[in-house]
């Protein structure tokens, strides 16, 4: 029970934090004047598109980030993994070309 009073008032500073930013933001917006100069209200904005307006640039960010750091990480894994074949593969090629070489000795020694 006291931890999830802790939590409620751990949480509530940022929901405070969000509403005034929210509210700022709409009583600093300016109103377009109409040709008689008296000021048109807008529409307030909905609690959803104002956390998308303040929040939206850094989701966006973190999740090209996110992107970007997989892409980097998958290029390298198969970067890794391709030069991990190419180093078995010679590996083998040169033991199996020792191997016909001493073979091939072996057998121009019988012949003689």
């Amino acid at each position: 029970m006291i931890h999830q009073h802790n939590l409620l008032h751990q949480r509530r500073p940022l929901l405070t934090a969000i509403r005034i930013a929210s509210l700022r933001r709409t009583s600093t917006e300016q109103f377009p004047s109409s040709s008689s100069g008296a000021s048109v209200p807008c529409k307030p904005v909905s609690p959803h598109v104002g956390f998308y307006q303040t929040f939206g640039r850094p989701i966006a960010k973190v999740f090209l980030g996110a992107i970007f750091t997989y892409q980097v990480t998958y290029w390298l894994w198969t970067k890794l993994e391709m030069d991990e074949i190419k180093h078995d593969k010679t590996a083998e090629i040169s033991g199996l070309e020792a191997k016909l070489a001493s073979e091939l000795a072996a057998k121009t020694k019988v012949q003689r």
